[in-house]
């Protein structure tokens, strides 16, 4: 209902796939089919809401893309050099709004809804 109101349209999913295998090979498989999606969408959505004068919905949509192309590259950076030595290969996710931080330079706040750094999430 919230998504029919800020101008969108939802679907229930017609069909769920499982897949079976190795946490690294389904990994790879959640991340080439992100980037496929952002790839054909091409910011339609964020298109349509503009067009139709709903700049709260196109603002809601551009931060949803741009988590999504910050969480590639972020799971990507980690799965490069795992382990590493002397290499801090994480990222952390705000448990509350999604806002992604390097592990290096967390914030004592989310600057975006103000929860307290130490609830934020660890991504190795």
């Amino acid at each position: 209902e919230a998504i029919v109101r800020l101008g969108g349209s939802y679907r229930p999913p017609s069909r769920v796939s499982v897949f079976v295998g190795t946490t690294d090979g389904n990994l790879e498989r959640s991340l080439n089919y992100e980037r496929s999606s952002l790839r054909e969408r091409h910011g339609t959505e964020i298109d349509r809401a503009l067009r139709r004068g709903n700049r709260y919905a196109a603002r809601v949509l551009i931060w949803a893309s741009a988590g999504d192309r910050r969480h590639i590259v972020m799971m990507e950076w980690c799965r490069s050099s795992p382990g590493a030595v002397g290499r801090n290969d994480a990222y952390l996710v705000c448990p509350t709004c999604g806002n992604l931080y390097s592990s290096r330079y967390r914030d004592f706040y989310c600057p975006c809804c103000q929860t307290d750094g130490r609830r934020f999430i660890r991504v190795e």
